[in-house]
């Protein structure tokens, strides 16, 4: 158990501590070279051009420069770096230590001291800020800062290989950034599975879960409020927000190079093909890798299937009969069968139309599909197919296929009557029959 450290000796460490890194940074070369400059031209501001001024900070001035002087020695010195060698760096864990228990006694004599210390100095803030200013100085500077930028992008490029050194940092960077997350992610595995188990457990329950309740609340509320308003403000009972995104995307495409795009958009697709073939590849060297990918498959479909069940199992058990009737009857009333039906149609008028257009596109493609068709694999899985389904579903067959047929032939012949086209049809079926018990 750590000790209390007594509040003399936490002064004390303190203060030694940063004086003496103070004193260090002051004895650099660097700093003497700063200050040398810029502590003259503060006086001499200061004094202006009263000359009573100037003859005060004459020697002043002139002290400064003797005691900022860099001296020949100076450059090879490493005052920060010697200083820091040889400090105890636990007095870094005073610092900190101090700094909190200070903090943690303000907070034990009143827990919203900083919002109440604060709150009239950023009131202040506010009131005497002149938020149009601002706004005025970024509109403003919208046009400069691009222009700042770009010549910052010319000028750098002038040293192309000063610009090849700093792209060469980011793959040293994801490095040092990939190396540090892994030497912090290894110590977790040092411990004990239940340990491991008890301290994320313990990280959940500190999480206020009613704190998270009232986010959604206030973002259900949000999204709530911008569509009553898209629709309040909307021009002939439009909403507003998707007329705006309507000319946003709109502005966007008449600057966008969509050949490029395209192109752009099948290279991607051939990258993402080559990374699947890469991938293939490994899977060659790895035969258990395939064997689990393989099965992956069939876990997807049965995660589906059990949610489906879940789901299924929860409405039994949270809603009677009568609820889910009446919940599935207001569903199938969100759902538009007009819209639904007229976008099948505008389907079967573009196949339609590709039909008269080019006859043969559609036909030559299953021409050539089931031609490449090995029909020995192809009819061997069809029979045993058809024949296990048929074993299947032999035991309900009684219930389910008199209520088939019938539905067959009630669209056969609806009402009783046929149509022209669908006698022809079933004479020729029958003819079919006819001649295949006479080639019997």
């Amino acid at each position: 158990m750590n000790k209390p450290v007594t509040g003399q000796f936490e002064n004390t460490a303190n203060s030694n501590f940063i004086a003496g890194l103070l004193a260090a940074i002051l004895r650099t070369a660097e700093f003497k070279t700063i200050a040398g400059a810029l502590v003259p031209g503060v006086l001499g501001s200061w004094a202006g051009a009263s000359r009573l001024k100037k003859i005060i900070i004459r020697p002043a001035v002139a002290l400064i420069r003797k005691l900022l002087r860099v001296a020949a020695d100076d450059r090879g010195k490493k005052p920060v770096k010697d200083y820091l060698y040889h400090a105890d760096f636990g007095q870094i864990g005073s610092v900190l230590t101090a700094a909190v228990r200070g903090v943690n006694a303000i907070h034990r004599e009143n827990p919203l001291y900083l919002s109440e210390k604060f709150r009239p100095a950023i009131r202040a803030i506010i009131e005497n800020t002149d938020f149009g200013e601002i706004k005025e100085m970024v509109d403003g500077s919208a046009d400069d800062l691009t222009a700042l930028a770009e010549m910052a992008n010319e000028e750098i490029w002038l040293y192309p290989a000063k610009m090849v050194c700093l792209l060469s940092m980011i793959p040293s960077l994801v490095n040092i950034i990939s190396r540090s997350l892994l030497k912090t992610v290894q110590p977790l595995n040092a411990l004990a599975p239940d340990l491991l188990a008890d301290v994320i457990v313990s990280l959940v329950r500190e999480i206020d879960g009613k704190t998270a309740g009232m986010i959604v609340n206030e973002m259900t509320e949000l999204v709530r409020k911008v569509h009553t308003g898209s629709a309040l403000i909307g021009e002939k009972g439009n909403h507003a927000l998707p007329a705006a995104l309507s000319r946003f995307t709109l502005d966007m495409m008449g600057s966008v190079d969509v050949p490029l795009l395209l192109k752009a958009r099948g290279m991607l697709g051939e990258l993402a093909e080559l990374v699947r073939v890469s991938f293939i590849d490994v899977l060659e060297k790895n035969p258990e890798l395939a064997k689990d990918l393989f099965r992956s498959q069939f876990r997807a479909l049965v995660a589906i299937v059990r949610t489906w069940s879940r789901r299924a199992d929860a409405f039994e058990r949270l809603l009677s009969d009568a609820d889910i009737a009446e919940e599935f009857s207001r569903g199938m009333g969100d759902l538009d069968a007009q819209e639904i039906a007229a976008t099948i149609s505008r389907i079967c008028a573009i196949f339609n139309s590709v039909r008269r257009m080019t006859p043969g596109t559609i036909r030559n493609f299953l021409s050539q599909l089931f031609s490449a068709l090995d029909s020995v694999e192809a009819g061997e899985t069809v029979r045993w197919l058809i024949g296990d389904v048929v074993d299947s579903i032999r035991p309900v067959a009684p219930d389910i296929m008199p209520p088939l047929i019938n539905g067959i032939a009630d669209l056969i012949a609806p009402d009783g009557e046929i149509a022209e086209e669908m006698r022809d049809a079933c004479i020729r079926l029958k003819r079919t029959f006819e001649s295949l018990e006479a080639e019997s």
